[in-house]
C-alpha cells in the first residue's frame, strides 16, 4: 500500500522511527514531520528521514492522507484538537498512544477520522537519536476502534501496521487499557517502587537482576506520569491483583511453606519460559 501524504506529529523515538521504516520500506511518497524542535527537524532532513518539517500543526497538513500522532497521551489531546481546525474531512487520524478511553473518545469528538492504535514498541530512552528502522518489526500492534467505526479509514489503519511489519489485533478501547494496565504501566510501577524502595547503603550492591528488573523506571518522567493519570483506575485495579499476589507470597513466607512457595516459582518460570 502506497499512501501519498503521511504526517507524523512527534519526532521522538517512536515517531522517527516510524519515518524511517516508512522510507526503507517505501511505503509514502511524501512524510511532513511536525515537532516543535528546529534542531530535530534538521537532523531528520539531513538523513533524509522525511521530505518536511514544521514546527507546529497548521493549515499545509490539510490534504495529508494519513496523520500520525506520536506525541506524550496529554499532548495527544491537545493534537488532536489543533488538526480538527486544519483538517479535510477526508483526512485519516491515528495514533501511537498507551493509552486509549480518552484518546480514542477525544478524537472521535474531534475529528471526523479517527482510529486509536498502539503498537507495543519503544524504550525506555528517547528522542530521534534513539531510533531504529526496525523498532516496530514483529512487534505487536493494538488497534481500538470507536463505535463510529469508519471501515475504510480501520482497513488503512490495519494495512498501514501490517505492512510496517506488525502482528494487528482489535481490542475495544477500555479492554485495551484493562490488559496494558497489567501487562506494561504496573511493571513500571513495579520497576519505579524497587528504585525507590533501596537505601543509600543497598544502591552499593545492585545485582544485575536488579538493573533488567528496573530499566523501565528510566522512562520519559511526565510522559509516565500522564500515562498513570489517563489510565488511574485500571492501573488502581492492576496494583490491588498484584498486593493479592504478594500477600500471598508473604503468607508462604511467614508460615515456612516452602514447597507451595517452589510450586508458585515453579508455575512462574514455566510461565515465562514458554512465552507466557
Amino acid at each position: 500500500m502506497l499512501i501519498q501524504h503521511v504526517a507524523i506529529v512527534g519526532l521522538g523515538i517512536l515517531g522517527g522511527s516510524l519515518a524511517q521504516a516508512l522510507k526503507k520500506k517505501d511505503l509514502v511518497r511524501k512524510i511532513t514531520a511536525v515537532t516543535r524542535s528546529q534542531k530535530t527537524l534538521d537532523m531528520a532532513l539531513e538523513a533524509k528521514t522525511i521530505d518536511r518539517g514544521i514546527v507546529k500543526i497548521d493549515e499545509t497538513l490539510r490534504d495529508c492522507d494519513l496523520v500520525i500522532l506520536c506525541t506524550p497521551v496529554s499532548q495527544i489531546l491537545k493534537d488532536i484538537v489543533s488538526l480538527s481546525k486544519v483538517l479535510s474531512s477526508k483526512t485519516i487520524v491515528t495514533d501511537v498512544g498507551s493509552t486509549k478511553q480518552i484518546i480514542v473518545s477525544c478524537g472521535d469528538q474531534y475529528l471526523s477520522r479517527f482510529v486509536g492504535a498502539h503498537p507495543l514498541a519503544g524504550s525506555e530512552k528517547s528522542g530521534l537519536k534513539n531510533a531504529k528502522t526496525g523498532l516496530f518489526e514483529g512487534a505487536d500492534c493494538l488497534i481500538t476502534p470507536s463505535e463510529k467505526k469508519d471501515k475504510d479509514a480501520l482497513k488503512l489503519v490495519k494495512d498501514f501496521w501490517i505492512d510496517l511489519g506488525t502482528k494487528v489485533h482489535f481490542l475495544n478501547p477500555r479492554e485495551h487499557d484493562n490488559i496494558i494496565a497489567h501487562t506494561s504501566h504496573l511493571p513500571h510501577f513495579i520497576a519505579a517502587s524497587l528504585v525507590q524502595s533501596l537505601s543509600a547503603k543497598e544502591e552499593k550492591f545492585v545485582s544485575k537482576g536488579y538493573w533488567d528488573t528496573t530499566r523501565v523506571a528510566s522512562g520519559e518522567v511526565k510522559m509516565w506520569r500522564d500515562i498513570f493519570s489517563q489510565n488511574r483506575e485500571a492501573l488502581l485495579a492492576a496494583i490491588l491483583k498484584f498486593e493479592k499476589e504478594m500477600d500471598n507470597f508473604k503468607s508462604m513466607l511467614e508460615e515456612d511453606k516452602m514447597d507451595a512457595l517452589e510450586g508458585w516459582l515453579e508455575k512462574a518460570k514455566m510461565k515465562r519460559d514458554l512465552g507466557l
